[in-house]
């Protein structure tokens, strides 16, 4: 016991972790929901699609993913989801910077703006991987999840609670480090290649989501 902490330290006994969850019933691979959406947004059955799933900040490592496909020399588009954050010097610079990046890989970026959670599952079914190369601490990105429940290999950071969510066998995850870009094109050209790989990580990662659906 202590001034600070008068009922002394708590036993391990009655903590319990209260994980994020998933709808594994929304979240799901479905053939149909694949192919209009890779309709509407004009993308051609043998790309590859990256997807990115987030705000459009620093923090999100956007940039990092964007430096990477640069690296490629593949038929990649890159999907992402989520809408730029105004309001201040700092963050406009960075809209300013991304878009720069955008620009230098000239088709093969698509950004979709801001779609409402209830939309944005059939988003995960048109994609072939999914990367969220967070640069902070991330508390424990609903996007792992998602994109594990809708059988997407992944690409992460290892970075906050991350790595509490995923394994070895479900996601391929690249430290933080002067080395990201050029380890996150090697995660992607790796993936982009192996058919079988892709498939074999995305349902060990729908079997692993199972441990953190709502039910």
């Amino acid at each position: 016991e202590s001034e600070d902490n008068p009922i002394g330290p708590i036993p391990k006994s009655k903590i319990k972790v209260l994980y994020n969850a998933v709808d594994m019933e929304q979240f799901e691979a479905n053939c149909k929901n694949r192919l209009q959406i890779r309709r509407k947004f004009s993308i051609k059955e043998k790309d590859k699609v990256v997807l990115f799933v987030g705000r459009l900040s620093e923090e999100k490592g956007i940039d990092k993913l964007f430096k990477a496909v640069k690296l490629l020399n593949n038929n990649v588009k890159i999907l992402v989801v989520g809408s730029y954050l105004h309001g201040s010097k700092e963050k406009d610079k960075y809209v300013e910077y991304i878009k720069k990046l955008a620009n230098e890989l000239e088709n093969k970026v698509i950004f979709t703006g801001f779609i409402s959670q209830k939309e944005v599952n059939r988003i995960y079914n048109a994609a072939d991987v999914a990367v969220l190369p967070s640069m902070w601490d991330e508390p424990a990105g609903l996007v792992v999840l998602e994109a594990m429940a809708s059988k997407l290999p992944l690409i992460v950071t290892k970075s906050g609670g991350i790595t509490e969510y995923v394994d070895n066998e479900c996601a391929i995850v690249i430290e933080r480090d002067e080395k990201i870009v050029d380890n996150i094109g090697k995660a992607l050209l790796e993936l982009i290649r192996n058919d079988e790989r892709r498939k074999s990580m995305g349902e060990r990662g729908r079997r692993r989501s199972k441990k953190y659906s709502w039910d």
